[in-house]
Formats: C-alpha cells, sequence, structure tokens
C-alpha cells in the first residue's frame, strides 16, 4: 500500500471540513418522511443552523422526525466532545453526530442518562453496522438504535419496498455529491428479546 501511494502524482479530494479543517461534520440530513436539510457551524461549536431544501432557516426542536433522527446518532455513539468543544475523544463520525445534536439543542446528557445503555454490539466490518440497546428511565421500555451503512440498514427497516429504495438513491446520491452517507434507525424491542439479547448475544434485527 505504500508503495502504491509513492506513485500518486495528484490527489483531489474533499470530505465535509476533513482536509480544510481535520474535522468532519452533519451537513446534511433525510430523515424517513423524505424531508431533507442541511446543517452549518463552525467546526466543532455547538451552534449552527439548520435549512430546509428551499434554504430556508428551520427550527429543529419544531422537527420530530429530525429530532428522532439525532437523537438516534448521538445514543449510538460512544465519542465524546472535549472541553471548551474544541476536539473529539474517540471516532471522529461519532463526534460529528454529537455535534449535530448539539447543533439541534438536543442535551447529550441528559439523553443518556434517561436512555441508558445497557446493551451494545460494536462495529464490524462484517456487520457494517453498530447496535445499542436502551431502557427508558424508570421504565420496562427498551430500544433499540443502530447506525452503518445504509445498504445494510435500510433493507432491515419496516418501510415499503419504493421507501428503501429511495432511501438507497438518496445515499448514492450524497456519495456522488463527496459525502459519506450514514444510515441511523430504531425501534422499540420486548423485555424478550433483550433478554435473549444478554443471554445469547443476539440482538433483534
Amino acid at each position: 500500500a505504500v508503495e502504491t501511494l509513492g506513485a500518486v502524482r495528484i490527489i483531489e479530494t474533499d470530505k465535509t471540513g476533513t482536509l480544510t479543517q481535520n474535522k468532519i461534520n452533519a451537513v446534511k440530513v433525510i430523515t424517513a418522511d423524505g424531508e431533507e436539510f442541511e446543517i452549518e457551524g463552525d467546526g466543532y461549536q455547538p451552534q449552527g443552523i439548520f435549512f430546509d431544501k428551499n434554504k430556508k432557516i428551520v427550527e429543529a426542536g419544531r422537527k420530530p422526525e429530525l429530532l428522532h433522527l439525532l437523537k438516534a446518532g448521538i445514543l449510538a455513539s460512544n465519542a465524546t466532545i472535549g472541553i471548551n468543544n474544541n476536539e473529539i475523544l474517540g471516532d471522529t463520525t461519532e463526534g460529528a453526530l454529537l455535534v449535530a445534536g448539539l447543533r439541534a439543542n438536543l442535551n447529550i446528557s441528559e439523553l443518556k442518562e434517561g436512555e441508558k445503555r445497557i446493551y451494545e454490539i460494536p462495529f464490524s466490518s462484517v456487520r457494517k453496522m453498530m447496535s445499542v440497546v436502551v431502557q427508558i428511565d424508570g421504565t420496562s421500555d427498551y430500544f433499540l438504535y443502530a447506525k452503518g451503512a445504509p445498504e445494510v440498514i435500510l433493507p432491515k427497516c419496516l418501510a415499503s419496498t419504493p421507501g428503501v429504495e429511495a432511501g438507497e438513491a438518496d445515499a448514492r446520491r450524497m456519495a456522488a455529491s463527496g459525502l459519506r452517507p450514514l444510515a441511523l434507525a430504531f425501534k422499540k424491542v420486548s423485555k424478550n428479546e433483550v433478554k435473549k439479547a444478554l443471554e445469547e448475544n443476539i440482538l433483534p434485527e
């Protein structure tokens, strides 16, 4: 690989701030209902602006589907944001999800305290996804959150075939424009499914 790299003469690339700032940011979000948003912000600072597809500023707090998606990104991440919001501790992609949540005024500490993680299957090159199970504080309700490659996550969702195809088309469109697409999903799971996961190391799909 090093020998091959040595033969490279020209590299032209950019990845949402990776080269220009050495920071990755979530800059576009498409929800399950087809709404599309863009996010602008500086580095890892928690201040940011959300725009709809018509370039109009929107209040993220008034968009439930958007908030659910950003919440899933936070709960399915292991990264943390360092002091003064100037560095990511952990995976930078997960850090970008945390920053996107902060820009929507989500409280990361409150979310993780209110929905405590009880089980995790880490990302692997085989599964191409990472899954966690959380328990809603003070209840017997459990939720599964997952993030990973769109071609793996989308077919597992309880969406109609056209919905899955639309999501895959959106992912291809993002990739073609130089972005790195990532799918996020969540579902409620039963106590028996959680018990099976803990005992047999098998999560529901």
